[in-house]
C-alpha cells in the first residue's frame, strides 16, 4: 500500500514537473520614445534591460532623419542605442519619409528575427487625397531650411491641410521571434490620434491580420492613442487578451496634459487567448512623455 502510494505520488509530480517544462515564460513590452526631443536613450534601453524584457517595440522613431540638424545633429538615430548593449535585434517600420530620413515604428528584441514585414494602416479619404502634398512636405523638412520649417509650419497651421482632415501615415509591423522552440508573431503599431472613427478601423484592420496569422502565439504592442474612452478597447475583448485593463486595472501611460484627451491609458500590449498574463506594470520614469508598459507572458 505503501509503494503504491509512493507510486501515484511520484506519476503526479512527474505530471507536474512536465507541464512546467512546457510552459514558456516570456517578458515582453512597449514604448512610446517621444520623438519631438532628443532623448536619453541608453537610459530607456536600460529601463527594460533591468525588467529583463526579451522584446518590445518602440513608436515615434526618427530613422537616421535630419530633424535636429539645427543641432548639429545630421543623422539621427535612437535605435542604435537601443541595440548597443543587450539587445542584438531590431526591425524599424517606416511610416512616412520624414527630414530627408524616416519616422516610424522599431522592434527591439534580445531574440532572433526570423520574419518582418511592414503593413500601410487605413486612414480617411481625404489624407489619401493629400497624401503626395503631406508627403512632400515631410520628407523635405530641414530645421535648419527655413522654407522646409515654414511649409511644415503652414501644413499644421490654421488654413493647412491637417485642419481639412488629413492625417499622418500610420502602419503596423510584424516580425516572429522563436522561444523554446515556439514562434510568437509579435507586432507593433502606432495608431491615429485624429479620429475614433479610424482607430476603430484600424485595429479592425490590425486584428483580421493576427486572426489569420498562421503562428499559433500572437502578441500585439503598442500606442493606440484610444484617449477617449477606455471601450475603444472592447472590440478585442472576445478573442484577445489585453494586459492595460486586465482586471479592469487601467494604467496611465501618456504623462503629458491634453485637454481633448478623456484617459491617458492609450498604451497596451494584447496577447491570443492561448497566452497567460501572469504579471503587468508600467515603468515609472520621465525619459519621454510616456511610460513603457510591460508584461509577463506564460505561453501555454
Amino acid at each position: 500500500m505503501k509503494f503504491k502510494s509512493i507510486a501515484i505520488l511520484s506519476s503526479s509530480l512527474l505530471f507536474i514537473s512536465s507541464s512546467y517544462v512546457f510552459a514558456t515564460e516570456l517578458i515582453v513590452g512597449t514604448y512610446n520614445i517621444d520623438a519631438k526631443v532628443i532623448g536619453n536613450h541608453d537610459a530607456q534601453r536600460d529601463l527594460m534591460i533591468n525588467e529583463n524584457v526579451t522584446i518590445f517595440g518602440l513608436q515615434e522613431i526618427n530613422y537616421k532623419n535630419k530633424r535636429f540638424s539645427d543641432k548639429n545633429i545630421v543623422s539621427y538615430n535612437p535605435i542604435d542605442s537601443f541595440i548597443r548593449k543587450y539587445y542584438k535585434y531590431f526591425y524599424y517600420g517606416n511610416a512616412v519619409d520624414f527630414s530627408h530620413g524616416g519616422y516610424g515604428i522599431a522592434t527591439i528584441s534580445k531574440l532572433p528575427i526570423k520574419e518582418e514585414s511592414t503593413h500601410k494602416l487605413v486612414l480617411n479619404k481625404i489624407s489619401n487625397d493629400y497624401s503626395k502634398d503631406f508627403e512632400d512636405i515631410y520628407r523635405a523638412y530641414d530645421p535648419s531650411k527655413k522654407q522646409t520649417v515654414d511649409a511644415l509650419d503652414g501644413m499644421w497651421g490654421k488654413e493647412g491641410i491637417v485642419t481639412k482632415g488629413v492625417m499622418e501615415p500610420r502602419v503596423y509591423t510584424r516580425v516572429v521571434i522563436q522561444q523554446d522552440n515556439k514562434q510568437i508573431a509579435f507586432y507593433n503599431t502606432h495608431l491615429s490620434f485624429e479620429s475614433k472613427q479610424v482607430r476603430s478601423e484600424q485595429m479592425k484592420q490590425i486584428m483580421n491580420a493576427m486572426e489569420k496569422d498562421p503562428i499559433k502565439y500572437k502578441v500585439l504592442v503598442g500606442d493606440f492613442n484610444a484617449d477617449q474612452s477606455t471601450l475603444e478597447w472592447d472590440i478585442w475583448k472576445d478573442k484577445f487578451y489585453l494586459v492595460n485593463g486586465k482586471d479592469n486595472i487601467w494604467y496611465d501611460t501618456f504623462l503629458g496634459v491634453d485637454p481633448s484627451m478623456n484617459v491617458n491609458s492609450v498604451d497596451n500590449i494584447i496577447v491570443s487567448k492561448n497566452i497567460n498574463i501572469k504579471s503587468f506594470k508600467r515603468i515609472d520614469s520621465h525619459l519621454s512623455d510616456h511610460v513603457p508598459l510591460i508584461a509577463t507572458l506564460e505561453l501555454k
